[in-house]
């Protein structure tokens, strides 16, 4: 008998023999072979590159620890636990309340299961009440990954756009590049129009011809529209056919290839339409700086400020010669809007002071919609304590969540806010990555500067013996003064504190009694325009900073003879 003949026949007899045994009662059933989970870094909602993941964790025996994530709806930033979870059966489960990177306690709770010992599912929830983030759950897979990255987790300073932009707006055409538009010159003056510039990296910018040189056409919004042309929406200079009091609406032009613009007729939104802000006693009010966005569901989305040419409170207790808002309004064609209410409410001391403008809409990546905007802050006579900057509110659908700041201090705990961290900002996703645009002063002129997400500070340090250091945020009224806002800390002989990166800081050198102060080494800044020049006596006592990178400077003293 061959061998393959042979184990048939054995085949054959053994199942004779087992079929005939009896079965005993208490067998037990067969067990499944035991997952133990692989030790190292795993990772979720990964592309497949792996640098562009939801969250990561570490797995060492069976303990889940340093689980990181980002957000993707409210919250931007990163959010890491510190606590440690179980494995057991396979299984884990654990939750917190932690702060996020940019400082916003956030709840989570993620449980996940291993299905094999280098894989598996994990649901993640959290919310942020803290800034009306509602609870958001998502489940995804999990693998073993060694080179994993988190996605987006804040914004990151990228430096100069184009030298004497202001009131900016990007549109990402259909060949993959970007096209910004801008002003240059005052808003409203005789020297004010729009031009653009192309980019196909959202970093280095090249001037365009359009037949918008010396028209009298403000800030803008540009959208591409179903059919492949764009519109403009924008604040005439000069809106002579309004009624008395209204000085500005908004208006659009439609363009096949986003440089020659022809004027539609009629106004897009009107401020009338805001019956609730119009204000009596033939005050003058408008409207400006539209943002503008479609809706998935082809809802046209307008953000616009509304201005009102006096304080909020008759009683003199807003600091402002003005007031202005953020309002809202839709449309299901794009051309007539209709007023649905205010998105963002200035009117309030603490927070706002009756400032708040140049709303921009974007489509985020969880779909919701952002919208940001700035604001200058409340005012303190003769300085400015604090100063908002860029900041961001959700759609809700019905309306809009309590705005937080995106570009202030808030974003580095302890840290002084950015000189003049941004203004009118506008964003794009432009390549997997998310852009951002705004104006700032600089030199005593205005500037385009930009931004991607993540976020950047600097250490500023002065060192010193035999006298002491004041410092301040070199911007605001242009009087020299003290400010704490800095987080300048002395001690020992140095000075030191944590900014964002681009602030500008002035330090003043007093030298201590029976020294004299013989200069400063280090200085890297130069007094910004707004500043009148200092006097004589105070001149060489003064170190202008910029903090582009980690800086150190030496204030130097001498004992009297």
């Amino acid at each position: 008998m061959n061998r393959s003949v042979f184990s048939v026949a054995l085949g054959c007899a053994l199942g004779a023999v087992i079929a005939a045994a009896p079965v005993r009662a208490n067998t037990p059933p067969a067990r499944a072979a035991a997952v133990v989970p692989q030790a190292g870094a795993y990772a979720f909602g990964c592309n497949p590159n792996g640098n562009d993941c939801a969250g990561t964790f570490l797995v060492s025996g069976q303990t889940i620890t340093a689980l990181s994530f980002r957000p993707v709806r409210c919250v931007d930033g990163k959010v890491s636990a510190s606590p440690s979870a179980a494995i057991a059966n396979r299984a884990f489960s654990y939750g917190a309340t932690v702060a996020s990177s940019v400082s916003v306690p956030v709840t989570f709770q993620a449980s996940g299961t291993f299905q094999t010992s280098t894989g598996g599912s994990l649901t993640l929830r959290y919310e942020a009440p803290g800034v009306e983030c509602a609870a958001t759950t998502s489940t995804h897979t999990f693998i073993r990954r060694d080179d994993a990255r988190l996605g987006w987790q804040g914004w990151r300073d990228a430096g100069l756009a184009i030298d004497g932009a202001m009131d900016l707006d990007v549109v990402v055409l259909p060949d993959g590049r970007m096209r910004m538009y801008y002003g240059l010159g005052v808003g409203g003056s005789n020297t004010w129009r729009i031009t653009s510039s192309i980019s196909s990296d959202g970093r280095t910018w090249t001037p365009e011809s359009t037949n918008l040189v010396g028209r009298a056409w403000g800030p803008c919004d540009v959208v591409r529209l179903p059919d492949g042309r764009f519109r403009m929406y924008y604040t005439p200079s000069d809106d002579p056919d309004l009624a008395p009091g209204q000085m500005r609406s908004t208006r659009s032009a439609i363009s096949d290839d986003g440089i020659n613009w022809t004027v539609e007729p009629g106004h897009r939104l009107n401020p009338a339409a805001f019956t609730e802000l119009v204000p009596s006693g033939g005050i003058d009010y408008q409207v400006s700086h539209p943002g503008v966005v479609r809706l998935p569901d082809g809802t046209w989305l307008l953000l616009t400020a509304f201005s009102i040419a006096r304080g909020f409170d008759p009683k003199g207790v807003s600091s402002r010669d003005h007031t202005e808002l953020i309002v809202w309004a839709t449309s299901s064609d794009g051309l007539t809007f209709t007023a649905r209410g205010i998105a963002v409410d200035s009117r309030n001391k603490a927070t706002f002071d009756g400032m708040v403008g140049s709303p921009d809409p974007v489509i985020w990546e969880d779909g919701g919609v952002r919208a940001y905007f700035w604001s200058a802050g409340p005012q303190i006579p003769n300085d400015q304590k604090r100063y908002n900057g860029i900041m961001v509110t959700t759609f809700t659908g019905t309306g809009w969540t309590t705005p937080r700041p995106v570009r202030t201090s808030a974003t580095f705990p302890g840290a002084a806010a950015a000189a003049l961290p941004g203004g009118d900002p506008t964003t794009a996703i432009f390549n997997g990555r998310m852009f951002m645009y705004y104006g700032q002063f600089s030199g005593g002129h205005q500037v385009s500067q930009h931004s991607v997400m993540a976020s950047r500070s600097y250490k500023v340090q002065a060192r010193y013996s035999g006298g002491r250091i004041t410092a301040g945020i070199s911007a605001g009224s242009g009087a020299l003064r003290t400010d704490v806002s800095t987080g300048m800390r002395c001690g020992r002989g140095l000075c030191a504190a944590t900014v964002l990166a681009g602030t500008g800081m002035w330090l003043y050198a007093t030298p201590a009694r029976g020294y004299r102060f013989t200069g400063w080494a280090g200085c890297n800044g130069t007094r910004p325009g707004e500043y009148p020049p200092p006097t004589p006596e105070v001149k060489p006592r003064l170190c202008w900073v910029s903090a582009t990178k980690n800086i150190t400077v030496t204030a130097r003293f001498a004992r009297r003879r």
